[in-house]
């Protein structure tokens, strides 16, 4: 069963859904109906977008947020 998911952008924004008990969380996702799935939002785009991706400027490292209760941040490693 699904309880939710979490999207690290490199550009440190996240999306993400979780579902509990006490109901459901959804930030930066937006559910839609016609055809039925989510539409992620990936907060601000670079203003001189690198080759790694248009969320990261020219001559920067991504950057993502930290995992939960491991503290520990994703990276991306070539090859």
């Amino acid at each position: 069963m699904l309880e939710g998911f979490k999207i690290h952008w490199p550009n440190g924004s996240d999306s993400y859904y979780r579902r509990s008990d006490a109901g459901n969380d959804c930030v930066n996702c937006i559910p839609m109906t016609a055809p039925p799935g989510l539409e992620m939002v990936v907060g601000l785009y670079a203003k001189n977008p690198g080759s790694f991706s248009p969320l990261v400027e020219t001559d920067c490292e991504p950057n993502y947020t930290p995992i939960e209760k491991s503290g520990e941040k994703p990276y991306w490693r070539n090859g």
